[in-house]
This record gives C-alpha cells, sequence and structure tokens, in this order.
C-alpha cells in the first residue's frame, strides 16, 4: 500500500474541512434535533434503558458542542462532527430497538445480529478510508461537489424514505411487521452510511495530529 505523505494527509484533511460549510456559530445546530429524535424514542418505548440512550446522546452533542465552541480548532470541528454523527446514529439504532418494541414484534436475536453487523462493517471501512487516503490526489475545490455532500444526499433520501414508511403505519392498513421490515432496511442503511463518515472523520483527526497539521477555520 502507498505510504501517505504530509502532502497527501494535508490535502485530505483539508479536503475533508473546506469540503463543509460548518463555522464555530453552528455547532449547536443538531441538539434541537437531537432531542427531537429523542422524546420519539422515548415516546416509542418509554423504559428507563431508553431515557438513559436518549438522555446520553443529547448530553454527548451537547457537551462536544460546547467544549469546542470554547475551544474553536479544525481538530474541534472534526471531533464535533465525530460526535454529532455518533449521536446521530446511536439514537438511530434506539429509535429502530423502540419502533419494534412499540409494535410488539421485537426479537432480540434479529436486533444482536443488525447491531453485530453495524460493528462488523467498522473494520472493512477503516481498511478502505486508509488506502483512500494514501492514495488521495485531489486539492479542495469550492466549486467541485464533495463526496460527501453525495454521501447527505443518500443520507437525506434515507430520511425521507424513513419518514414515508412512517407516514404508511400511521395512515393505512399496511401490516406492520412488513412497514417495519422495510424501515428496518432503511435504518440500517442509514446506520451504515453514518459510520463510513465517521471512520473518515476519524482518521482525518489521526493524521491532523500525526503531522501536526494547521488549517483556518471560521
Amino acid at each position: 500500500m502507498k505510504k501517505i505523505t504530509a502532502e497527501i494527509a494535508d490535502n485530505y484533511v483539508r479536503y475533508g474541512i473546506k469540503s463543509k460549510n460548518f463555522t464555530r456559530k453552528k455547532c449547536f445546530s443538531f441538539v434541537t434535533i437531537f432531542i427531537v429524535l429523542g422524546a420519539f424514542a422515548i415516546l416509542l418505548y418509554n423504559k428507563i434503558p431508553m431515557i438513559c440512550v436518549a438522555s446520553a446522546c443529547i448530553a454527548l452533542d451537547v457537551v462536544v458542542s460546547l467544549i469546542c465552541y470554547l475551544k474553536w480548532s479544525a481538530t474541534s470541528l472534526l471531533v464535533l462532527q465525530a460526535a454529532h454523527l455518533l449521536a446521530f446514529a446511536v439514537i438511530t439504532d434506539a429509535i429502530y430497538f423502540a419502533m419494534y418494541q412499540a409494535a410488539g414484534l421485537f426479537v432480540l436475536q434479529d436486533f444482536i445480529v443488525a447491531m453485530s453487523l453495524q460493528a462488523a462493517f467498522v473494520l472493512p471501512i477503516s481498511a478502505f478510508t486508509v488506502f483512500h487516503a494514501a492514495t488521495f490526489k485531489e486539492t479542495f475545490n469550492e466549486k467541485k461537489s464533495s463526496a460527501l455532500y453525495k454521501i447527505c444526499g443518500v443520507v437525506g433520501g434515507t430520511a425521507y424514505a424513513v419518514t414515508s414508511v412512517l407516514c404508511k403505519i400511521f395512515l393505512t392498513d399496511v401490516s406492520a411487521s412488513v412497514v417495519l421490515s422495510i424501515l428496518s432496511v432503511l435504518m440500517n442503511i442509514l446506520v451504515y452510511l453514518l459510520i463510513f463518515v465517521i471512520v473518515n472523520v476519524i482518521y482525518r483527526i489521526y493524521l491532523l495530529k500525526k503531522f501536526n497539521l494547521s488549517f483556518d477555520v471560521q
């Protein structure tokens, strides 16, 4: 495998930072979203474990947002992005769990398999990320479409699909098991995409520190 150099690392990290229109003023922009998602999960499954998980996701986002706001830097920006994505992935899985519990269709073995596959996905995507970074040749250009934007587009499309399926649950007579099966697939795809981006962000943080890179951020 091609060895990553300081120049390649600089381009790779810079591309990841500059391709996102994220500023210090937006540090707390996701807190409201997590509160809504957490409330939805608790509404579906009003038990202490779910309350703890939802609260932990919200608390993580608030604490990391506050720390990054006070100590704003390129590293803080990447750490905050990783925290946002991690909290989003966990709370998505929590909603997935809560929906099956609310419908009385929860099967522990199926849930364990789903979570195990997500965990196993980290290894191949980590290998791919290292390879992609080592062969990275792009330099940042604001007019270019970042791969992250494409991923966000897929995430947005998945979120739309999830909303549509939820409407099917409450507005039609479609079987709950069929709808939840479709919804679980969509939500797992969403989590896989989030894991992909999380691993990319974490590796950028590693390269930032390894090569002592410096970037100006707003």
